[in-house]
């Protein structure tokens, strides 16, 4: 099994290079955090009780949305444009930074309203200051669209490395003096101005004084549609979030900002150096149909096997990490770690689509699907809301399953290639994933009564051993065919 096409060679080696870049320097990031940045997020996690992180989640709820996708967003549009001039650059920056003050007002309108509707006074303070790290953000959209159109991963790792580890240290200071309570707030202004100083140094890009009307027309018309699509998408976990502490209350919410942390360390590691390339290689192949179909199968391919072991394997291994990295008081994180983690087995399939959506100018198809992919989620949560934490968050599959089923068919459509063929790059890691968790379950009886470090341990090395023998017993050429496209010069 493989691709059944023959790549050409300067395509794949600019693939090929591409991403080699972002996983050797994202490997590089992730050893970082787990050394420096898990250990700082340790020290807080001591000092901050859950309370602190359901308050902080509460309101990050409200501003996430517009913190996360409006960069984003504004940087997606540049990159789909492929203008880099100073001007429309300057433009976007200004444009941007307009729409960020409106946003920061109605946010501090809305404050009190939104912390008497969830009954915590701490969350409108918290919320008017979060707000006001909004009005940074347009100053990061154009070193951050360049160094993305030079493929530049290695600076957007090591830069993104350093911001954190300034914001992490800013905000572990912050959790040993009396506003210990603001720590997560410290931590977040701290994060964004450091990238914006560092990534502006690094692509010597500062916004001028012009201001081109036509550009700012042209940059909205992309960066809206791909923020309602994005935004709607990015809602979803910030409406999971509202529900869980609406059903459950703020402690659970607490549990489950910690477990969405190390899921999302493993998401950041696994699937994030390879979507960052969707939206830059395929907007560079958008007028050759040929070409973005190798680049398609390709990183589908990758993303899967890659990926999902990670996934799996931290599901299978949830209790052991949480024991072991925190207080005993967030045990209880272990099961919606494990929760998350099931979910993300979907995500080689459906963590692309905005990205690819993006790539190719299908705005409605991204507005409908996020539509989609909310409600979905939405309604799966609340059937499955009675039966637990854990269960509620597994209901949140009925939207994946949902857009496989109807949103795939058109990327497939877009990128020329069958379901079929398709279905020949995606299965062998799904099959070898499957076995290993068969394999784990199976001994599970036997490692109960061990130490949770030595359980560990065995699991991975045993994981590990029958996810590569599977692959290379029964799938040598997708193997073959992944490791070559990473080898391509």
């Amino acid at each position: 099994m493989g691709l059944q096409t023959t790549p050409d060679k300067a395509g794949t080696a600019e693939v090929g290079s591409a991403i080699r870049s972002t996983l050797v320097w994202n490997v590089i990031t992730m050893a970082f955090a787990q050394i420096a940045l898990a250990g700082i997020f340790l020290l807080l996690a001591t000092r901050l009780d859950p309370v602190t992180f359901g308050t902080f989640a509460l309101a990050a709820v409200v501003t996430d949305v517009l913190y996360t996708l409006g960069a984003s967003s504004a940087v997606d549009a540049v990159v789909q444009r492929q203008d880099y001039t100073r001007r429309t650059l300057s433009t976007v920056a200004w444009a941007m930074l307009a729409l960020c003050s409106v946003a920061t007002l109605i946010f501090f309108m809305i404050a009190n309203a939104y912390a008497a509707a969830v009954n915590t006074r701490q969350v409108g303070v918290i919320l008017e200051f979060l707000s006001l790290s909004m009005l940074m953000l347009p100053f990061v959209v154009g070193p951050m669209a360049v160094m993305r159109q030079r493929m530049d991963f290695k600076g957007l790792a090591l830069l993104g490395m350093i911001s954190s580890f300034t914001g992490s240290l800013a905000a572990l200071a912050t959790a040993y003096t009396p506003l210990l309570e603001w720590s997560l707030v410290v931590q977040r202004f701290v994060t964004t101005g450091s990238m914006i100083v560092l990534a502006t140094l690094r692509t010597r890009t500062l916004p001028g004084f012009g201001f081109d009307i036509t550009a700012a027309r042209m940059w909205f018309a992309a960066a809206w549609r791909i923020f309602a699509g994005q935004a709607i998408a990015s809602a979803t976990p910030r409406a999971v979030d509202l529900m869980m502490g609406y059903f459950f209350g703020v402690v659970a919410l607490g549990y489950l900002r910690i477990a969405t942390r190390l899921a999302d360390l493993a998401l950041n590691t696994l699937i994030n150096p390879i979507g960052q390339l969707w939206v830059v290689l395929l907007s560079k192949a958008k007028d050759s149909a040929r070409d973005r179909r190798k680049i398609f199968l390709q990183l589908s391919s990758l993303t899967a096997l890659i990926s999902l072991p990670g996934f799996v394997g931290l599901a299978l291994v949830s209790n052991e990490v949480v024991s072991l990295i925190l207080p005993a008081q967030y045990a209880p994180a272990a099961q919606l770690l494990t929760a998350l983690c099931l979910l993300m087995i979907f995500a080689p399939i459906t963590n692309s689509r905005n990205s690819i959506l993006t790539a190719l100018q299908k705005f409605n198809f991204l507005v409908w699907f996020s539509v989609l992919d909310f409600v979905a989620t939405i309604t799966g949560m609340l059937v499955m809301s009675s039966m637990g934490t854990s269960m509620m968050l597994v209901g949140g599959a009925l939207a994946s399953i949902l857009l496989i089923l109807l949103a795939l068919p058109v990327i497939l459509q877009n990128m020329n290639v069958g379901l079929r063929e398709y279905g020949q790059e995606i299965a062998p890691p799904y099959i070898a994933a499957g076995a290993m968790c068969a394999v784990i379950i199976a001994m599970q009886p036997y490692l109960a009564d061990m130490q949770p470090a030595m359980s560990l341990l065995i699991k991975v090395l045993t994981g590990a051993a029958v996810y590569l023998g599977v692959l290379g017993a029964l799938f040598r050429t997708t193997v073959k065919n992944a490791v070559g496209a990473l080898t391509a010069r």
